[in-house]
């Protein structure tokens, strides 16, 4: 089978060789797929320079801090191709930073994003595929910023792969069928996360529409994971769902199934159901919620959209199962938010375009636009999460203000068994509260003004191996 001959190549690829090379041999595939297909190619390519003074260059305390200055040169090029039968963009850069005094911090990163879909039998089978490089932070408790140049001893870097084909079909006039596979791939210089393969087959049915306003749908997966530090985890899950379109934007609905996992060292199953709501009163508004019974107790999923001409935010509150490797940061939450922010004061403009604007929003923000899912830790350890986050931006003529903040409480599920990796090894719980505001001003096409004050807590207990019960304050500004 394709699942499990993709699966052994993953599985056995060198720690150390084949896992740096895999995301760029993705990246490689992708560009293979554009080359004969592409009909439009857009390429652009920039430099930015960077410098900074700093009073505390280590984060150390008072009574040891350095000075120094900073110095970065980040050249970067963004490629896209589109055809009627393949999307694909891939976006690299190389971040070179020199220290004035402590030559020893100078270092030299990579960063990739590719990603693109391949359209193999029309309407029918796609394939999609992605890689990324990154440097992230290795523990909630180390020396912790969102530059290159503080906290080098708590950063490593990330290297992942993922390839995804699927097949889609319709039936019965409005119902839609899925049937995918996907391939996760992660490795990276620590130990939280190395040689880590995530495994997944998803099916689905539905038809929102089967009987006027009422609908139904079935969906189950079955999941592995696998990584040098643990052993296999499975879990799986099917759930039928109702649906009733009670108003013109308002549906709400219900489900019911099983789910079962090892994540506690032996195979368990239960019972799981829920009820929920989609409200759209317009196509810049979205309201949902959702919430299930789940073997650890209560599941949630909230969300709350909205954009105007100017502004926009973004939040919600959920509580699931995942790994800390998986879940996103605030840039990501920008992201999203230039995005609709584009799309309300450019109603007519392209996809394409829409991009564009977003990657000049992000980089007058300070943010990378270009890279992947940033974490504030890493561990491919199975946790119980509770997150509530928020994003807020107003784009002006000149001036764009944005503010992120999120408190994420975590609680591993994966007590008792040998999969503990990252900061689970040291504690069962991990509390964490984040907080950004960003201010920037164009001064012109070529310069800009920027601004922002940035707030972290980190705490870690009910301790596992020994160590006492841990804490982080940072408080940082930059101008």
């Amino acid at each position: 089978m394709f699942a499990d001959a993709l699966a052994e190549v993953f599985a056995t690829v060198s720690p150390r060789a084949s896992s740096h090379a895999l995301p760029w041999l993705v990246a490689l595939c992708l560009g293979a797929w554009m080359l004969p297909a592409a009909a439009q190619w857009r390429t652009s390519a920039d430099v930015r320079l960077t410098e900074t003074y700093t009073d505390n260059v280590d984060l150390a305390p008072a009574d040891s801090a350095r000075s120094d200055w900073v110095s970065e040169v980040t050249p970067s090029i963004r490629i896209s191709g589109r055809s009627t039968r393949l999307k694909a963009d891939l976006a690299a850069n190389v971040t070179n930073t020199a220290h004035a005094t402590q030559k020893s911090d100078n270092l030299t990163s990579v960063g990739l994003n590719a990603n693109g879909n391949l359209e193999a039998v029309e309407n029918m089978i796609f394939v999609d595929g992605s890689a990324g490089i990154t440097r992230q932070a290795t523990s909630l408790f180390g020396q912790s910023t969102a530059n290159s140049y503080n906290g080098q001893n708590n950063t490593t870097q990330v290297r992942r792969a993922t390839l995804s084909p699927y097949g889609l079909w319709r039936f019965g006039g409005t119902g839609v069928g899925e049937l995918r596979y996907r391939a996760d791939y992660t490795d990276s210089d620590s130990d939280a996360v190395r040689n880590n393969l995530n495994q997944a087959v998803t099916g689905s049915l539905n038809n929102g529409s089967a009987w006027g306003r009422l609908g139904w749908g079935l969906s189950g997966n079955y999941t592995t994971g696998k990584s040098d530090q643990t052993t296999t985890q499975t879990s799986s899950n099917y759930r039928l769902l109702l649906s009733d379109a009670v108003a013109a934007d308002l549906r709400v609905h219900v489900f019911g199934g099983r789910e079962a996992n090892n994540y506690t060292g032996q195979t368990l199953s239960y019972r799981n159901w829920g009820e929920g709501f989609d409200w759209t009163p317009s196509d810049r508004t979205l309201v949902s919620a959702e919430v299930s019974k789940r073997f650890f107790g209560n599941g949630y999923d909230a969300k709350i959209k909205h954009t105007f001409r100017h502004y926009s935010f973004d939040s919600g509150y959920s509580r699931d199962v995942t790994t800390v490797s998986q879940s996103q940061n605030g840039a990501v939450l920008l992201s999203s938010i230039f995005y609709s922010l584009a799309q309300a004061q450019n109603p007519s403009a392209s996809p394409e375009q829409l991009k564009d604007l977003v990657t000049q929003y992000m980089a007058a923000q300070g943010y990378p636009p270009d890279s992947a899912v940033q974490v504030n830790a890493l561990s491919t350890t199975y946790a119980v999460e509770r997150r509530l986050y928020g994003a807020f931006a107003i784009n002006g003529l000149r001036n764009t203000l944005s503010l992120v903040a999120s408190r994420t409480e975590r609680r591993s599920v994966n007590s008792g068994s040998n999969n503990l990796t990252g900061d689970f090894i040291f504690f069962t719980n991990t509390k964490e509260t984040d907080a950004n505001l960003t201010w920037n001003m164009r001064l012109s096409s070529f310069s800009s003004l920027a601004a922002s004050i940035g707030h972290s807590d980190a705490e870690g207990d009910d301790v596992v191996s020994g160590s006492a019960n841990a804490k982080r304050h940072t408080n940082d500004g930059t101008l």
